[in-house]
């Protein structure tokens, strides 16, 4: 059936979008179809859409459906329903221009890859009531500079935020129970990170650019190793390539309080340096004729 320039079906308790005609650049989805509630947008209904972008969905909403927008390279802006409890299966997957995803407090499920490959998405906001973050959901989404997981989250799946290598400051909740494999691969850039002490047991389960792990009583965070010193790290080794650096003011909660003078030695290639101004001593082990950037 059609109404406008959208196709639907009827089903229980409401309306389904299942395909899209139109040309506009901004969709406001009606309130309702053939006299009933519109309360899903279906099935791979609005793919590779190359018009769309803006949308409006309407509280009715209560399930986006499997790669409802998966490839709709131009859309930039979603106003989620405030009723939304499931966003399925890729379902805004390789959306290269979006740019935000507030979710509401209803969402309980993401699937598999929902936002996977956004590498614009700058702003995320994660509803309590989301136990699970499945697999690869926000794989490569290289815009977002905080990761903050909420409370209520239990499992963080594999790869599921694999790739995101803009990322400054990661949060875990105290209620995460398992990380999946390479769920934060790829993330070299923190230069902050929590995690709940209860969980720490298991920080070798959990991979954070070139590791985070406990080796002989130390923590390897991101790229970094150190010890603690009356309450401050002391960064003592560094795993990774890479022609930039940026020396981190705080690792794990703890600021970060020196640098030991053989990090550097095994450098060869640094060209540029991101150094806190807190951390001025450090300069010189620094080698010669490496670019230092002072920060505030």
């Amino acid at each position: 059936m059609r109404m406008n320039d959208f196709e639907y079906r009827l089903i229980p308790g409401g309306a389904e979008i299942t395909g899209y005609y139109g040309s506009a650049g901004q969709v406001v989805f009606p309130d309702e179809i053939d006299g009933q509630p519109l309360i899903a947008l279906g099935r791979c209904a609005f793919v590779t859409n190359m018009v769309m972008e803006e949308i409006v969905i309407p509280d009715s909403v209560t399930l986006i459906g499997f790669g409802a927008f998966e490839g709709c390279l131009r859309l930039r802006s979603v106003r989620f329903p405030a009723r939304l409890e499931k966003i399925g299966f890729r379902a805004f997957a390789r959306c290269e221009s979006l740019t935000e995803a507030i979710l509401p407090d209803d969402l309980t499920i993401l699937e598999e890859g929902v936002f996977n490959g956004c590498a614009s998405l700058s702003a995320l906001r994660l509803p309590a009531g989301v136990k699970v973050i499945s697999r690869n959901a926000f794989l490569g989404c290289n815009g977002l500079k905080e990761i903050a997981v909420p409370e209520g989250v239990e499992r963080i799946e594999a790869q599921a935020f694999s790739g995101c290598g803009g990322a400054l400051s990661l949060t875990l909740p105290s209620t995460v129970r398992e990380i999946g494999s390479d769920a934060f691969q790829g993330c070299g850039r923190l230069e902050s990170f929590h995690v709940p002490q209860a969980f720490q047991p298991f920080l070798r389960d959990l991979r954070v650019g070139y590791g985070l792990m406990l080796q002989d009583s130390q923590v390897v965070v991101g790229s970094f190793t150190y010890m603690l010193l009356r309450g401050q790290a002391i960064l003592e080794d560094y795993e990774g390539p890479g022609t930039e650096l940026t020396i981190p003011a705080f690792i794990e909660g703890h600021p970060v309080g020196g640098v030991n003078h053989t990090l550097f030695l095994n450098l060869s290639g640094l060209e540029k340096i991101s150094l806190p101004r807190s951390l001025a001593g450090a300069a010189d082990s620094i080698p010669a004729g490496v670019e230092i950037l002072w920060r505030d």
